[in-house]
């Protein structure tokens, strides 16, 4: 059900594309470009080089559409609370710039992601504003009206009035031609109420209704929703075989549209801009308070007068409390950012122990059975291997080896080996590297902890022999430099 939200949140946002003659206008639908081919990395590259460009030009259109379309490629790859993160901020500049149909938009796709978190309460919050708000396209507000109506009743478990929404929203949509996408997001959901009901053959009905909408320009998402559903529908009658069959389908296109890496370094980007953008803003702020301290001094200066002292002391007061607050408040994003990032560097780690369960299939099985390991034995090895990489104080020893992790979990090199590409799919190096820069992060972040440790301490300490090699394996995993991943953590 996750992959099938996520399409339901993406196709909203054909729904609000102005044009403008300007560079900005130009990153921007090169972004949307490699989105509709799902180049998500290239399209994430482009959408920040627009708001790059429409910030210096001030071009505020772009710069929320920017925003907004990267909420939408967080959603579209799974990282749900990073897409509303950046949806919000869409938000706010466009409720800040009164920038009516992009507000619409961004609550509208507010609403359907808080239902996926299942937030009911924040859905409610942001559906009330949504039909206050005025769309150019009327048909187009009642359908989603409707559509948001079911998500939230779906979400609160009163599944008879979803059903009853989404089959007024099919029907009104199909008469007023809102488009195929819209539609079969509405069929889809109704693949999973059927489900709540046990309702089998219904479920299947509409989920092939789906696929005949959405499949009508054909993308690889399309398939993979459609492989989601049945997967769901498969499981509930527990048919192991067909579960298998659509989990590899999905495993597959996820691994085509997908590039993980490329995503990080994006991100790393990203983030480098709004802790940019977050320090421009103080600095603003700072030459504001000052500003103000000066003619409140030459105001004072000039009158003399005891009463008008008074009065601007405490205009003072209030506009400096009030500075200060936003001060706060960015230094608070800043580090919200800063955590964000460290939860997507984390994420590598995740998703292959999550995938490593998963690898047991018949030629992996072959080749474990020709170097004589049957699958208990390697699971016990891998947990053996695992609680040595875990301890830091052995890893980070200059001279560790293979060898000595082969000894160590008393096994041989061969076994060892087999074992990590079996199921991490990398070398004793690559393992190596990444928990030593995962500690070194840790090091370098929390500086209460560790002392404010040097670059050069914590290599030396974690078994690099220079700061060269060092620095190699920091960017290969997580995309930038120590320096640079120092600055972000203590911006």
């Amino acid at each position: 059900m996750r992959i099938f939200f996520i399409l339901i949140l993406m196709t909203f946002y054909t729904a609000f594309c102005n044009a403008k003659d300007t560079r900005a206008e130009f990153l921007y639908n090169a972004g949307i470009e490699c989105y509709e081919k799902e180049e998500y990395a290239n399209a994430m590259d482009f959408f920040l080089k627009c708001m790059e460009v429409a910030k210096e030009s001030n071009e505020r259109y772009f710069y929320c559409q920017s925003l907004n379309c990267i909420g939408y490629v967080y959603i579209k790859i799974d990282d749900v609370n990073r897409g509303i993160y950046y949806l919000k901020k869409g938000y706010e500049v466009a409720l800040r710039y009164g920038i009516k149909e992009l507000e619409a938009s961004s609550i509208t796709i507010l609403v359907s992601a808080y239902c996926f978190n299942n937030d009911a309460k924040s859905a409610r919050y942001y559906f009330a504003r949504q039909k206050l708000l005025p769309r150019k396209n009327k048909h187009l507000k009642y359908y989603l009206e409707l559509f948001n109506s079911g998500l939230i009743a779906q979400t609160e478990g009163h599944n008879d009035v979803a059903v009853s929404c989404y089959k007024k929203a099919i029907k009104y949509g199909s008469h007023y031609n809102v488009g195929d996408k819209l539609l079969s997001s509405a069929f889809g959901l109704l693949v999973y109420t059927s489900l709540a009901e046990n309702n089998i053959a219904e479920a299947k009905t509409y989920c092939s209704w789906y696929y005949s909408y959405a499949s009508r320009k054909q993308n690889l998402m399309a398939v993979k929703t459609y492989s989601e559903m049945m997967r769901d529908i498969y499981a509930k009658i527990k048919n192991a075989d067909s579960v298998r069959y659509y989990t590899s389908c999905i495993d597959s296109i996820n691994n085509v549209i997908i590039d993980e890496q490329k995503m990080n370094k994006v991100g790393g980007k990203l983030l480098e801009f709004e802790n940019k953008v977050n320090k421009e803003n103080i600095s603003l702020l700072n030459q504001k308070i000052n500003y103000q301290q000066l003619a409140i001094t030459v105001f004072i200066t000039m009158t003399m007068l005891l009463v008008i002292l008074i009065v601007v002391l405490v205009v003072k007061d209030q506009n400096l409390r009030k500075a200060f607050r936003l001060l706060i408040e960015k230094n608070e994003d800043m580090e919200k950012s800063e955590k964000k990032y460290k939860q997507l560097l984390d994420s590598y780690c995740e998703q292959q122990n999550d995938m490593a369960s998963d690898k047991a299939d018949a030629s992996v099985q072959r080749k474990r059975n020709d170097i004589g390991l049957t699958q208990d034995a390697a699971d016990s090895l891998l947990n053996k291997i695992l609680a040595v990489m875990e301890n830091i104080d052995v890893i980070a020893k200059p001279d560790f080896n293979l060898s000595q992790l082969a000894q160590m979990v008393e096994s041989n090199t061969k076994y060892v080996s087999w074992t990590l590409n079996d199921v991490y799919g990398k070398s004793f190096k690559t393992l190596l590297n990444e928990y030593r820069i995962r500690e070194a992060c840790k090091r370098l972040k929390d500086t209460e902890t560790y002392g404010g440790l040097t670059i050069q301490a914590i290599y030396k300490d974690l078994g690099y022999s220079s700061a060269s090699n060092f620095i190699t394996a920091f960017k290969k995993v997580n995309g930038m430099t120590p320096s640079v991943y120092m600055k972000l953590s203590h911006a």
